[in-house]
């Protein structure tokens, strides 16, 4: 079956193929491989990225190439040559009929200088103090320069901004390109690093990978906080996530109902985000066997989606809280972006069950809005929705109508159980129109003290004990809900005066 074959039989069942551009991929085969040479010498020598030291990086993102069968370079997307070899790959994508293009290494050149890239003649060519930056370079370190990313010296600065504005008018050109051939785009834009950001205006919808260990106590903590940072980025592009390959590989190794396991709770995680979770990366899965993800928990989620599509197409923030991050001072590093100061805050927030949304500029509909200079405000740990437990993230969206919840369960020792609550609604009826006096009789625990306190907190919206004392708004839901993680509630009250 060609690609074109299989791309026309998926479309009759409503599925949408994207083709991935690696733009940043030069292959070199060697001549037993039966496999053709790759790219030529000419090329390579041409449009390879290069080092400090005049060096060709090799791409260190496919590993086979360390096994000696392939050598993988890293192409630079400055190269007006690589970049007319692309767009005849884009040629060929399309012809075949997919629905968009995905453009990996979204922001290459800039993401080379994790491999020593970054300084090849393409690159500094518009630099205006190249041999300034050179000089620099070479007295700061190999080291300082490329992995650290000083930002000691303003001449580093200027040069990574220069490099970051060049990505942006290579990605701009490419999608530009495929969307007039008639695709869609997206980028891979990993972790949702910054290098990214000036990137999301480009895209139809935003992906990113994310790499986690997921057998490790504690993992996915911090997954919200992704999701969260995409939504601030462009409220009305909808959110993709596929775990990295590295993940891919560690998921290879377990057990077939673990796997299983996992899987539920990432795709029920990104539903709760108002995100979407793609497949993990299958076959390929950098070394050794390969990987084919269980299907199972996809179809287990897909199902809950289409029977509750209102919901999940309607949800928005009932934040409170916003995080203002400021563009200008974000950590570049890659190595250190996960332990930026936003990310540490929204962690404290989400094992608090406070609802929170990241944003970039002001906005008047948030109660409390914390900064790197006012990272706390007395008060907002009133706005927590119930502390049940540390291991129980809560979802932050819900809709309007206020008629379902989605709650994830990421108890380890549970072994990553995963709820899916939609509300039900409980209507009570009196006979003759609610005429004269009505007595509830039950035993201890039936709710009658329940249904006494929604009435009393449809009137007043609070409630107090025998004490006098407000009584929480998570005591409003009799325990057979809270043992089921639906904190969720609402009271609405018909009457009729004589």
């Amino acid at each position: 079956m060609s690609d074109s074959e299989f791309i026309d039989r998926v479309k009759k069942l409503g599925i949408e193929v994207f083709a991935v551009l690696w733009q940043s991929q030069g292959y070199r085969f060697e001549k037993d491989m039966g496999a053709g040479k790759g790219l030529g010498s000419e090329m390579i020598e041409e449009s390879a990225c290069r080092s400090l030291r005049g060096a060709k990086p090799k791409d260190i993102w496919l590993l086979p190439g360390f096994k000696g069968k392939f050598d993988i370079f890293y192409m630079c997307l400055n190269s007006e040559i690589w970049k007319a070899y692309l767009k005849e790959i884009i040629d060929f994508q399309m012809d075949s009929g997919v629905a968009g293009v995905q453009i990996d290494e979204s922001s290459n050149p800039f993401d080379g200088i994790i491999l020593g890239a970054g300084l090849c003649k393409n690159c500094l060519r518009g630099f205006e103090d190249r041999e300034k930056l050179v000089e620099d370079a070479k007295k700061s370190g190999f080291f300082t320069f490329h992995i650290i990313q000083s930002r000691k010296k303003e001449i580093f600065k200027r040069y990574f901004e220069y490099l970051k504005g060049r990505s942006e008018e290579n990605f701009r050109e490419l999608a530009e390109y495929i969307k007039k051939k008639g695709g869609k785009v997206t980028g891979n834009f990993y972790s949702l690093l910054p290098n990214y950001w000036n990137l999301v205006k480009y895209v139809d919808f935003i992906s990113f990978e994310l790499g986690f260990i997921p057998y490790k106590k504690g993992c996915c903590s911090k997954n919200h906080c992704y999701y969260r940072l995409g939504r601030a980025l462009d409220r009305k592009k909808d959110i993709v996530m596929v775990p990295d390959i590295l993940t891919s590989m560690l998921l290879r190794d377990m057990r077939r109902e673990t796997v299983i396991k996992i899987l539920r709770v990432l795709i029920g995680e990104a539903l709760a985000n108002g995100g979407r979770f793609m497949v993990p990366y299958s076959c390929y899965t950098l070394l050794g066997k390969p990987f084919y993800p269980p299907i199972e928990p996809f179809e287990e989620y897909h199902k809950s989606a289409i029977e509750n599509r209102k919901f999940f197409e309607n949800m928005e923030s009932l934040a409170e809280v916003a995080i203002k991050i400021d563009r200008d001072k974000v950590e570049m590093n890659r190595f250190l972006f996960p332990y930026s100061w936003f990310f540490k805050t929204a962690k404290k927030l989400a094992d608090m069950h406070i609802p929170y949304d990241f944003v970039f500029d002001d906005d008047e509909r948030y109660r409390y809005v914390l900064s790197e200079e006012k990272k706390w405000i007395d008060g907002i740990e009133k706005l927590s929705v119930g502390k049940m437990s540390d291991k129980l993230y809560v979802s932050h969206y819900d809709t309007k109508a206020g008629e379902a919840m989605f709650v994830v369960n990421y108890d380890v020792e549970k072994k990553h159980e995963y709820r899916v609550k939609v509300n039900v609604r409980e209507e009570i009826k009196f006979d003759n129109d609610g005429e004269g006096v009505h007595i509830i009789r039950g035993n201890n625990g039936q709710g009658k003290t329940s249904i006494q306190r929604s009435i009393l907190w449809g009137f007043y919206g609070e409630i107090k004990d025998r004490k006098g004392k407000e009584v929480p708004i998570t005591s409003l839901v009799n325990r057979t809900s809270v043992k089921d993680f639906n904190l969720q509630t609402g009271v609405k009250l018909s009457l009729i005066h004589i």
